[in-house]
């Protein structure tokens, strides 16, 4: 009744499919430092996709049939609370488990709705989770590496495991994660070396077998959420969770605040990660660029590689020039132009503001003003500031 989410791979994908009993679905890679490997589904639900992977559920639709059970973990996504996900072993659930993933930005806080609540009687009757073990996971997936069912992640702990006891009531309830977001970027940086490293094989492998699969890997952060005891229902020991939500902060209209000073800005020390810093008085590594969230991203693939450089930052530190190069590997042709951004609002100046985008050769200063060096001649930055601020 029951698919595991299991899969172990040589050349060839096998599938394993198991029985009606918890099953593991986080296994521990040899020889690797902490590293582990995942099988993540995914699937389309109110227009995103999520992805997610469980160790068991109750009535689960039989592996390789079309829809889903009627107690799926789909049910955590609907944002209906009168459907819920069921864990599917014998006993109250102690040590099952699901993996959700939160894409690459980690959220605010989670949401949890505990219990079965369809109804006040159906809450009460089931079993509810009263202590869960929380898990955060950089995890990185490769081109190419997937079964009939799964998607192969390598993950690794980004933080030490922090249990939290939900409360035994109907509604919302909100896990505030409060991450250090300097900590998180610093430990994200070192997971990706590491992969890079460890799993080098694997990206040379993609690149020979899999004509289109792009080497570069995607990643994602992910969250295990574990049930350590349960609230015990009245007449079955079925545990229940009705919907889960992750809640990211909105974004910020400014950037690096009036008062502060802004000390350094520079590039990672990992060139091909694509990111430029900023640090202030006050905070260190801000992100100024990052060549995963840019719209030229996109057109990455196929053989084609991004890369970005900072070339100049102005006197006073308020604007920095990058450079994008685009190069199409084996083809000897490469293709390069630069972008302007505004330091003190974390953000890229458009060239519908800026009205050049080919030919910036960095920054003077002239009569007591800043210019911008163009191929159509010097830009006044204060006039490019007030159009940003307006």
């Amino acid at each position: 009744m029951k698919n595991l989410p299991g899969i172990l791979i040589t050349l060839v994908l096998l599938l394993i499919v198991g029985g009606a009993q918890s099953q593991d679905i986080i296994y521990p890679i040899d020889g690797t430092d902490g590293w582990e490997k995942l099988f993540l589904n995914s699937y389309k639900i109110n227009g995103e996709f999520q992805s997610y992977a469980y160790s068991s559920e109750l009535d689960e639709a039989p592996a390789f049939e079309e829809g889903f059970g009627k107690y799926t973990i789909i049910n955590l996504f609907d944002n209906d609370p009168t459907t819920a996900w069921v864990e599917g072993v014998a006993g109250y659930g102690e040590g099952e488990m699901i993996v959700i993933g939160l894409g690459d930005k980690l959220p605010e806080k989670l949401v949890i709705s505990n219990g079965y609540q369809k109804s006040e009687g159906i809450y009460n009757s089931n079993s509810r989770p009263k202590t869960i073990r929380l898990t955060v996971y950089t995890g990185y997936f490769l081109d190419g590496e997937v079964t009939e069912l799964a998607s192969i992640y390598r993950i690794k702990k980004l933080i030490s495991p922090f249990t939290y006891m939900l409360k035994d009531q109907m509604g919302k309830q909100e896990i505030p994660l409060g991450l250090d977001p300097r900590a998180v970027i610093k430990e994200k940086e070192k997971s990706l070396e590491q992969f890079k490293k460890i799993f080098s094989k694997n990206i040379e492998d993609i690149k020979k077998y899999c004509q289109g699969c792009s080497d570069k890997p995607e990643f994602q952060y992910l969250l295990k959420i574990e049930i350590v005891d349960v609230y015990k229902g009245s007449r079955w020991d079925d545990t229940c969770i009705s919907d889960f939500e992750a809640v990211y902060a909105k974004k910020q209209d400014r950037g690096i605040p009036e008062g502060d000073t802004i000390v350094d800005v520079y590039e990672s020390d990992d060139w091909s990660s694509g990111l430029i810093f900023v640090d202030t008085n006050r905070e260190k590594k801000l992100i100024l660029v990052d060549k995963t969230k840019m719209e030229e991203y996109k057109l990455t693939g196929d053989g084609t590689s991004l890369e970005v450089g900072l070339m100049d930052v102005s006197p006073d530190k308020e604007w920095a020039q990058v450079n994008v190069l685009f190069y199409q590997e084996g083809a000897g042709r490469v293709e390069e132009y630069s972008i302007l951004y505004h330091v003190r609002s974390l953000q890229r100046v458009s060239t519908s503001v800026l009205k050049t985008e080919f030919g910036m050769f960095g920054f003077f200063e002239k009569d007591g003003k800043l210019f911008l060096d163009t191929a159509d001649g010097p830009v006044d930055l204060e006039d490019i500031r007030l159009k940003i601020k307006d």
